[in-house]
């Protein structure tokens, strides 16, 4: 057998290995998932309730479109009569939302950041 009938024999076998594993892959596809993540990755969303845009309080459990809006309606609505103030300070002040309950704002608590209370400064006498 001369060098170039081997490689004829090779290039055939080849072709009818890439048939079968086609007609394999199209007769029996395999779907396999993205693996759940394992244990904490190290990254948790905290977003801010008194700066986040609709869309990023939307993703917060069981929100949604229509309470992330609710949520910035009664932020600009706060902003009106109490101009520097933050209108969420704790995660129970939500409830002053309409739709929010004490089982919402616990399920949002862990996603959740609140800006610092400013410290009173003290002096040393």
């Amino acid at each position: 057998m001369t060098a170039r009938d081997q490689r004829t024999a090779l290039g055939v076998l080849c072709f009818v290995l890439s048939i079968y594993l086609l007609t394999m892959a199209v007769r029996h596809p395999v779907f396999i998932p993205d693996p759940a993540p394992q244990g904490n990755s190290g990254y948790e969303l905290k977003i801010d309730p008194n700066t986040a845009p609709w869309e990023m309080l939307a993703l917060l459990p069981d929100v949604g479109e229509t309470r992330a809006r609710q949520i910035i309606s009664y932020r600009v609505q706060w902003a009106t009569v109490h101009a520097h103030d933050a209108a969420f300070k704790t995660p129970e002040d939500l409830m002053r939302v309409k739709g929010f309950g004490a089982v919402m704002s616990a399920k949002m608590r862990p996603h959740l950041i609140f800006p610092k209370p400013d410290s009173a400064t003290t002096r040393a006498s």
